[in-house]
């Protein structure tokens, strides 16, 4: 049994909410025959993910989207039997083709002095659009997602940035870039070739430095593949 939790909003105030994620309601999603194939692999990444990334949950999506409720805009989590928006509770009415991670990822910024002073500049004008940590932004909280594949865990999974996340670093979004590491739709290159990995692993060992090495990018150091493994 693990448990996520989620901050909304709900008539103007910020409210917690906090579920058991119902890996029943998870193997009704169509596409993903994985997760009734080897029920414990979802399980791995539950339990891994609550104990390192607390903050980040489980949702469903179509293509690299989640999908949202329509009448609050938040997001559908599998909770007592059913897909429900994580606000209002109300169960989802779409076939969802993907099961998401989403969080914040915490990306430091400290000695990207190029980058820091864009920061101090967005921060002061008040046009920051990502939260941070510290008075000048020492980490950047980035958005991600994380799609599981259809073949999971035999095919790698697609991770994307947001525009915001370079937007904050002072570039435009990269595109299909070799420097980058990056393909057209935010999504990043992470593996050349695939080996199993956790959720968590794929995010500590592959997400984590892709991001730094787009601050380094941004304050302008000449790219280093070895900045991505």
């Amino acid at each position: 049994m693990v448990k996520q939790k989620k901050q909304v909003v709900v008539n103007g105030e910020i409210k917690n909410r906090e579920w058991v994620v119902d890996t029943d309601a998870i193997r009704s999603i169509r596409g993903n025959d994985w997760t009734g194939d080897y029920p414990r692999l979802i399980q791995t990444d539950l339990e891994q993910m609550a104990e390192t990334f607390p903050h980040w949950f489980l949702t469903v999506g179509s293509s690299s989207r989640p999908i949202a409720c329509q009448r609050d805009g938040d997001y559908f989590i599998p909770k007592d039997g059913t897909l429900q928006c994580v606000n209002c509770g109300q169960a989802i009415n779409q076939n969802p083709s993907c099961l998401i991670w989403t969080g914040l990822l915490p990306v430091q910024i400290v000695g990207a002095e190029k980058v820091s002073k864009h920061i101090r500049s967005l921060i002061a004008k008040g046009n920051m659009k990502l939260p941070y940590v510290g008075d000048e932004a020492a980490f950047l909280l980035t958005p991600i997602r994380i799609i599981y594949p259809p073949g999971w865990p035999n095919v790698q999974p697609s991770a994307y940035y947001t525009r915001e996340f370079f937007s904050s670093l002072g570039i435009g979004p990269p595109g299909t870039s070799h420097a980058h590491h990056m393909y057209e739709d935010l999504r990043m290159c992470l593996f050349a070739s695939w080996h199993t990995m956790t959720i968590r692993e794929v995010i500590q060992n592959r997400i984590a430095p892709h991001a730094l090495a787009q601050v380094k990018i941004a304050n302008g150091e000449r790219p280093n593949s070895r900045w991505f493994n």
